[in-house]
């Protein structure tokens, strides 16, 4: 509008002092004209370069703010896998250790022996438990600190000690395998499998002391399939309201690789059944 007005104030003027020379009216009107014409569309040449360069701002600044949320969302998925591992690690610990210290007190004055064996399986469990928490904690080193974790993180060919260690904590196990295992298997996989049944085998010590487990693994064609089962004590296992984590945090480990984790109480047994796919359905 101020445009078209000020086109329209030139015209009026150069018809006002043109008087009656046509040509003369023509060259002045078109030259000031192109007087307003050019700022303005110099005007709305820069107005385009700084709509651009800000569209290209607003892209950087998006661009920067998805990198800094995928590495936050990975940076939370690293806390909440630590926090599982550690949960999974002091809670098995802790519980064998309170398990063996009980029946130490128990044969202390009885049989001195069987004590003393106690006591070394309790140091036996707890060295390992350092061990494993140092490995899972050196995620947490300083930059400056290049020493790396030395132990491995825990597979299926650590299922048969973790069974065995149950069994010499007083827990009566009996471990099946259906199947052939494959050629290979995400260790993602087998570090979910052998924390899911370690936590299972805890929760039976913890909320069914003095029961017997099955514990069966059942490798399919694209899956496998853990499960774990024990006699359940009437309020006990999972149907206790404690508000514990463990079977959450067995679910979410099974989630997380594209699987599913159900546990529930079936007649007077209480059972655990994962299923681990090889690799995520696309």
């Amino acid at each position: 509008a101020a445009v078209v007005a000020a086109a329209v104030a030139v015209v009026l003027a150069d018809v006002f002092l043109a008087g009656r020379h046509s040509h003369a009216l023509t060259l002045q009107t078109a030259a000031h004209v192109a007087l307003i014409a050019v700022p303005v569309l110099a005007a709305e040449a820069l107005r385009n370069r700084r709509s651009y360069v800000q569209v290209l701002l607003e892209r950087l600044e998006l661009a920067e703010h998805t990198r800094e949320e995928e590495a936050h969302r990975r940076a939370e998925q690293e806390r909440l896998r630590i926090a599982r591992d550690l949960h999974d690690v002091v809670a098995h610990t802790l519980t064998t250790i309170n398990v063996q210290a009980g029946v130490a007190a128990h044969l202390h004055d009885r049989d001195p022996a069987q004590a003393r064996n106690t006591l070394a399986l309790i140091e036996a469990a707890s060295h390992e438990a350092l061990d494993e928490l140092r490995a899972i904690l050196g995620v947490l080193r300083e930059p400056g600190d290049t020493r790396p974790p030395l132990e491995p993180a825990p597979d299926l060919a650590a299922v048969d000690g973790l069974i065995e260690q149950a069994r010499s904590s007083g827990l009566e196990v009996t471990f099946e395998i259906d199947g052939d295992q494959p050629g290979r298997i995400p260790e993602a996989v087998q570090l979910a499998a052998y924390r899911i049944l370690q936590e299972s085998l805890t929760n039976v010590r913890r909320h069914a002391p003095g029961m017997s487990a099955r514990v069966s693994l059942n490798y399919r064609d694209d899956r496998l399939r853990l499960a774990i089962a024990n006699d359940a004590i009437r309020g006990r296992n999972g149907d206790s309201r404690s508000g514990g984590v463990g079977i959450l945090g067995m679910r979410e480990r099974a989630a997380s690789l594209g699987g599913s984790l159900a546990a529930h109480r079936t007649g007077g047994r209480f059972q655990v059944v994962a299923e681990l796919p090889y690799g995520r359905s696309r």
